[in-house]
């Protein structure tokens, strides 16, 4: 067998893949690990290589990022049609409700016994109010000429006329309670 036929680079290569497959990693990780901290002493020390770094590193991320969400828009048009993305984007999508609630509770949580959390709950419960409000006032400005807006503001005021009686009902029947008790 010749040193450049094609047979000696197949024996190479899977003599290569069957030499990886059974080596223990670790040797890996601490070579990684070294240079990671060649790498941090390095920036620390020269600050024109640092910035190259966070460069190199702002640009692999904003590739990354760019590809996920083409790859994102290209589920949800092929969720229109094939019933597997539709199921896989229905996945995603309740993956990110759950976490979004997880991390909404969470901070909540954290806002009872940090200031910081709860100032941020603060901002973030002000900022969903002023949403509400502009989206109210918007709707409220497009009932005025377009009539399918004014029936969802008529359902919505109602919604919250029936709101405010339960309780308006449940404060009454509390102090009631207490009178009696």
């Amino acid at each position: 067998m010749a040193s450049g036929s094609p047979a000696c680079a197949a024996a190479f290569s899977s003599f290569c893949r069957s030499r990886y497959r059974c080596t223990d990693f670790s040797k890996d990780a601490e070579a990684r690990e070294r240079k990671k901290k060649r790498y941090a002493e390095r920036m620390a020390n020269d600050p024109e290589y640092a910035e190259k770094i966070r460069q190199r590193q702002r640009a692999y991320n904003k590739a990354h990022a760019d590809k996920r969400k083409a790859d994102y828009a290209d589920l949800i048009k092929r969720a229109e049609t094939d019933p597997e993305a539709a199921r896989k984007l229905a996945e995603i999508r309740a993956y990110q409700s759950r976490k979004t609630v997880e991390c909404y509770q969470n901070l909540v949580e954290r806002a009872k016994t940090d200031p910081a959390a709860a100032e941020k709950l603060a901002q973030k419960r002000q900022k969903q109010n002023e949403s509400a409000k502009a989206a109210y006032n918007h709707l409220k400005e497009q009932a005025k000429t377009d009539p399918e807006a004014a029936k969802k503001l008529e359902e919505r005021r109602s919604k919250q006329r029936k709101a405010t009686n339960k309780y308006l009902e449940k404060r009454k029947n509390n102090v009631q309670e207490d009178n009696a008790a």
